[in-house]
């Protein structure tokens, strides 16, 4: 009698498990401040080859009925390129008497971007209200929303997928996030997707995520593609964490 009671329990504990399920949310707190770090590679060669280290400031600084308004600001920037056989380097952090003529031109090209405070309405699932910034500079925007993470309306158990989409600059992405494991202080989602309109190619990668805080605390992307018969790849590792 013993025993059969044990496999009953046994039982019902696997289903237990096999069944538990999270919803994922953004659990912001007006005055919350977080690091965000950008660690990417573009691979355009003979063209272009790239690396860019980017560490900004995110500031949670109200909330809008459900919605929160954030603060973005890049902080540090270093590069790394090599173009038409020219290698260029670039730090924010090097004072002027220390650069090179290259590095002055980028530190022009790139002042637009470090000065840029990016403002951005946010839902609790992470979809982007809107998002505005007082720099003209191209992709201030997008670094400051590089990290988000479309959340599915409903809860999620392991196995379970959930599908988004977004245009930028003509080029279309669409993702799926398939729930690899839920553990006891985050969930882990595997992702592929594919890229069209006017470009072709493939998205792979992995997201952790941080089951108390809900933010995607680290990511990291593969985008295989072609663009007017240019190959690149660009391999993009970003983490977030509270300070």
């Amino acid at each position: 009698m013993k025993k059969i009671l044990l496999l009953v329990m046994l039982a019902l504990s696997t289903v237990s498990f096999s069944q538990k399920s999270v919803l994922l949310r953004l659990n912001y707190n007006v005055g919350d401040k977080y690091l965000m770090s950008i660690s990417s590679k573009q691979d355009m060669a003979p063209a272009m080859v790239m690396s860019m280290d980017i560490e900004m400031n995110m500031d949670v600084t109200g909330k809008k009925d459900e919605n929160f308004l954030t603060e973005s600001k890049v902080t540090h920037m270093k590069m790394d390129m090599m173009q038409g056989g020219m290698a260029i380097q670039y730090d924010s952090s090097t004072k002027d008497e220390d650069l090179d003529e290259a590095g002055k031109m980028m530190k022009t090209q790139m002042a637009p971007m470090l000065s840029a405070i990016t403002t951005t309405i946010m839902s609790p699932r992470g979809e982007i209200v809107s998002s505005k910034t007082n720099s003209t500079a191209a992709g201030s925007k997008d670094l400051a929303n590089q990290n988000s993470v479309v959340y599915p309306e409903k809860s999620v158990k392991e196995g379970d997928s959930w599908s988004s989409s977004k245009t930028n600059n003509n080029i279309t992405i669409n993702t799926t996030y398939t729930v690899k494991e839920i553990l006891k202080d985050v969930v882990k989602i595997d992702v592929s997707g594919q890229v069209t309109n006017g470009a072709s190619g493939t998205v792979s990668g992995a997201v952790l995520i941080d089951k108390a805080m809900g933010i995607p605390k680290d990511s990291k992307m593969l985008v295989e593609l072609e663009l007017q018969g240019q190959k690149m790849k660009s391999e993009v590792h970003v983490t977030m964490k509270k300070q």
